[in-house]
């Protein structure tokens, strides 16, 4: 499930579709992914382009445009055309986390100049701990807390992204209060969890996925609202009676002014790209799950995650630079 593809996925669709049956009306689609190869974002990518290129009859080609937590790229979507020959791909906390944290630095308006495309796909986010603490449930994990607080620290791959936040959420939720490391990645979290550096890591299913069949890091939950069927023996927070949830997941945006009936055929397109069981199988190794919603349905999913995180991050007092 984890990064065995990876390499053959980048090679294979450096270009997605060399345009071989691509005409001169037939304007190639371009993708902007605003993270390295490789990673999640730029699989799901690739993906998907294969199969949509055949679906549109015209060349899709995967741009990375890595930096400042893919910023960069979105800033980047805002300046092209708005012919429908430029879309973006990338996860909630683009267009949530990322533009309530550095709302000050944008050089773009999310609400304004991304426009929702299609929702595309769920991952799992993940409250891992050293399976050497000998502890079985979240309940168990929150009285140790509690009875060691100098201890209760928490590891995220990076200040500022969703996993710090959602693991302050979950600090709440169980009434004890924990510290936040950062460290730079997923892979380096649950290193942490395995010398005992920390007792607690926030991070995505497959950084940890390895860990847990080796026996070495026991998953405590899964903090989405209902259970993923990547990996349907683990409980969310929500059954375990921590009262909290956060969802991840990943989109596909374009730019402001890209007329209505452009955005509907390349979302028509990736819709049934994501009800091809070949897909669904090729994005499973890469720990996500196809969960369609239309633009206007992500837009109203976009502005209710807004109203949830504002709170959270405003209460945290986290600042850039931090």
């Amino acid at each position: 499930m984890i990064r065995t593809s990876v390499i053959k996925i980048v090679a294979a669709t450096a270009l997605v579709c060399s345009g071989l049956f691509a005409s001169a009306q037939n304007q190639p689609l371009k993708i902007l992914v605003g993270y390295a190869a490789g990673g999640g974002s730029d699989q799901l990518a690739r993906i998907l382009g294969e199969s949509i290129s055949k679906t549109l009859n015209r060349p899709v080609i995967v741009e990375n445009k890595p930096g400042a937590g893919g910023r960069i790229a979105a800033a980047s979507l805002k300046t092209m055309p708005n012919d429908g020959s430029v879309v973006m791909v990338g996860p909630n906390g683009l267009t949530s986390i990322q533009a309530l944290v550095y709302k000050s630095e944008l050089q773009y308006d999310p609400a304004k100049d991304l426009v929702p495309v299609a929702k595309l796909a769920d991952t799992v986010l993940a409250i891992a701990i050293p399976s050497k603490m000998q502890i079985n449930d979240v309940k168990q994990f929150s009285a140790w807390a509690k009875s060691n607080p100098t201890k209760a620290n928490y590891g995220s791959p990076a200040a500022g992204g969703m996993p710090h936040f959602v693991g302050l959420m979950f600090a709440n939720a169980i009434g004890s209060p924990m510290t936040h490391v950062a460290y730079r990645g997923g892979a380096p979290v649950a290193l942490a969890l395995l010398s005992g550096e920390i007792p607690m890591g926030v991070s995505t299913m497959e950084d940890f996925a390895e860990h847990q069949k080796a026996g070495t890091l026991k998953i405590l939950g899964i903090t989405n609202a209902k259970r993923s069927s990547l990996v349907p023996q683990l409980p969310t927070m929500l059954e375990q009676g921590v009262n909290f949830k956060a969802e991840s997941w990943s989109a596909m945006w374009t730019n402001a002014g890209t007329p209505p009936a452009k955005i509907k055929e390349i979302a028509d397109a990736v819709q049934k790209a994501l009800s091809d069981p070949a897909v669904a199988a090729k994005l499973a190794v890469s720990g996500a799950e196809p969960s369609f919603l239309t633009g206007d349905e992500l837009g109203k999913l976009q502005a209710a995650e807004w109203r949830l995180w504002a709170p959270v991050i405003d209460g945290s007092g986290f600042k850039p630079n931090n």
